[in-house]
């Protein structure tokens, strides 16, 4: 599973941002020519990883590789610069169509926005249950860090645009963050990067780092919000893993690739008890591989790549040694697990839809 690239932001960071949708030339929410390029190198990843060592084909081939990614267009265009990287016609000159292009279509599957695809974004399923920890989580927040910033608060009130700047704009605000990510410097105005003595000598923006990650948290703060919204994704991947197992012929396909977004993978990671509080990094990769070994038994490991310049984090899975056998996986997540999406549902404290289908 991998989250899509750097992107713009969604609306305005602030009422009185200089920067309109004009300096960002895919919109609002549209992925960024920084985003197709980390998109890029994860691709490279992945080539070097499963295809150069051998794993899949050089040739791509829908029985061994399966991609699906959200309906959200800067998956689909993060997706689309992956493949690229991971099949370049260059290496295959017998699929170069047209002289004057270096790319081959490779075919994927999105999901359909009017139904719910518990593969790729089940956060975006309404959830009352994971809603009320939510908010309560976000009130106890408020109300701390609206005392501890006071002063800042204020003077953000007289500044932004906003009447009353808050905890809940923090969101709105750090996306400034993407702007300066993006060489939007210049009409920057002096508070984005003014330090606050009384803070620690901390600029706007490394003060409201760590509330960012508390928002971004907030909605998978405990056992439940996460298995409300990823318990039926982390049931997939371990029935994935265990069919590995019971095969008596080839696998099929072997490598299946998620386009997804940072809520999710943070879910996903909180379900498999291997968070570790930070934001989750555009074009970030959670991989479950699994192996057999010497003993004709399985084991897998769970890697985290989220930081380009080192390899990726082989992650410790709780309670099991390393490696960790295939078979315990039902065992060490029974209570994190959710069977299918009616079961979700009623977890959440909601009705399925009438008429309701999954996304396959």
């Amino acid at each position: 599973m991998y989250r899509h690239g750097d992107r713009a932001p969604l609306v305005y960071p602030y009422p009185k941002d200089y920067y309109t949708s004009e300096y960002w030339p895919r919109g609002w929410g549209g992925i960024t020519n920084l985003g197709l390029q980390q998109s890029y190198e994860l691709g490279k990843f992945f080539r070097s990883r499963y295809i150069e060592f051998g794993f899949v084909s050089e040739i791509h081939n829908q029985s061994e590789v399966l991609i699906k990614a959200s309906e959200l267009d800067r998956t689909i265009i993060s997706t689309q610069a992956i493949l690229y990287a991971m099949y370049p016609v260059r290496k295959n000159p017998a699929f170069q169509w047209n002289p004057e292009i270096d790319w081959q279509p490779i075919p994927f599957y999105t999901t359909n926005i009017k139904t719910p695809d518990l593969d790729t974004i089940p956060s975006n399923i309404v959830c009352p249950r994971q809603i009320a920890l939510f908010e309560k989580f976000n009130e106890t927040c408020a109300l701390h860090y609206g005392r501890k910033y006071e002063k800042l608060f204020a003077y953000l009130s007289k500044v932004t645009g906003w009447d009353n700047f808050s905890y809940f704009h923090v969101d709105r605000i750090y996306d400034v963050q993407r702007e300066v990510m993006n060489g939007l410097l210049e009409h920057q105005p002096d508070w984005v990067f003014k330090r606050w003595p009384e803070y620690e000598n901390k600029t706007t923006l490394e003060i409201f780092l760590p509330m960012r990650h508390l928002k971004y948290h907030a909605p998978f703060a405990d056992f439940e919000s996460a298995k409300a919204t990823t318990g039926v994704t982390l049931k997939r991947w371990i029935d994935r893993a265990l069919n590995v197992t019971r095969s008596k012929s080839k696998v099929s396909p072997k490598l299946i690739m998620f386009g997804s977004n940072d809520w999710t993978m943070y879910s996903l990671l909180r379900s498999f008890e291997l968070h570790n509080y930070l934001l989750v990094p555009y074009c970030a990769a959670l991989i479950m591989e699994v192996y057999s070994n010497d003993n004709g038994e399985y084991d897998f490991q769970i890697l985290y790549r989220n930081d380009t310049s080192v390899p990726p984090y082989n992650l410790k899975i709780p309670s099991c040694e390393m490696p960790c056998p295939v078979k315990k996986l039902p065992i060490l997540y029974a209570n994190s697990t959710l069977n299918n999406i009616e079961e979700m549902y009623k977890y959440c404290g909601s009705p399925p839809p009438k008429c309701f289908k999954e996304s396959r």
